[in-house]
Order: structure tokens, then sequence, then C-alpha cells
């Protein structure tokens, strides 16, 4: 149980201290006009996306077994966050985008299992 709580407290902590560094970088090449919104935007979704199967990935190699209720319970975890935090669910983009993070926390978690064997 210990174990399980470190894994995920390392996963959570991951994904915020990545979001932050990717945010803060993004954020810097938007204002010296080295991307354009469009760009900006794109990256965004790429790097969102990567980040959370990163994360998934070391979660799954951290817990060695149960990779697909392990990235259930972290895609609850993270429904639940979102739930918390607010984050805006208006359109169909957006949707698509949080179902896209959810599949790829379980993939990234049963991968991650499955790298050790």
């Amino acid at each position: 149980m210990k174990k399980t709580i470190k894994s995920y407290s390392i996963t959570l902590i991951f994904i915020l201290l990545s979001t932050l560094i990717a945010s803060l970088l993004l954020a810097t090449l938007k204002q010296t006009n080295a991307l354009s919104y469009s760009a900006a935007k794109v990256t965004t979704n790429i790097l969102s996306l990567t980040l959370f199967f990163i994360s998934a990935l070391i979660l799954g190699i951290k817990q060695k077994s149960k990779g697909l209720i392990n990235g259930l319970f972290l895609s609850l975890l993270y429904f639940s966050i979102s739930l918390v935090v607010g984050v805006p669910l208006n359109n169909f983009k957006e949707i698509m985008r949080f179902i896209s993070k959810i599949l790829l926390i379980i993939l990234g978690t049963i991968i991650g299992v499955n790298l050790k064997k």
C-alpha cells in the first residue's frame, strides 16, 4: 500500500512539474513571438498528451503489475481533480481531449507494466 501511494504521488508530482515547466517554456516562446497562436495551441495539445502518457508509463513501471487497474484508478483520480479544479468541458474538442488523456493514461500504465517483462 505504501508503495502504491508513493507511486501515485510521484506520478502526480511529475505531471504537475512537467506541466509547469512546459507552460513556462511555451509562454516564453509565445511572449517573444517565436510561436504563433495556432502553433502554440497545437504544441500545447501534443505536449499535454505526451506528458500524460509518460507519467502513466512511469506509474506502470513503478507498480510492475495490474496496469489496467492502476490506469483506471489514475484516470479516476485525474477526473476527480479535474472536477474539483473546474476544467471546462464545454465543447466537443475539449471533451475529446479529456477522453484522449484518460485513454493515454490507461494505455501508458499497461505498457509501463509490460516493459519490464
